[in-house]
């Protein structure tokens, strides 16, 4: 997938990194290696490889 900023997902139940029980995430950043993105009940934002990031989304 072609990721955006400001592209905003559900989170399902099988998204495993969501520590704090978020229902929506926003892709703050995208570069070509890495997604950086915020969950709408966290205050931090979190860096995954464009791959990992693939893998626990899709």
């Amino acid at each position: 997938m072609e990721y955006q900023n400001n592209m905003e997902f559900e989170i399902q139940h099988g998204f495993l990194p969501n520590m704090y029980n978020s229902d929506r995430l926003r892709v703050l950043e995208v570069s070509n290696s890495s997604v950086i993105i915020k969950m709408n009940n966290a205050e931090n934002r979190s860096v995954f490889p464009v791959d990992n990031f693939d893998y626990w989304c899709f």
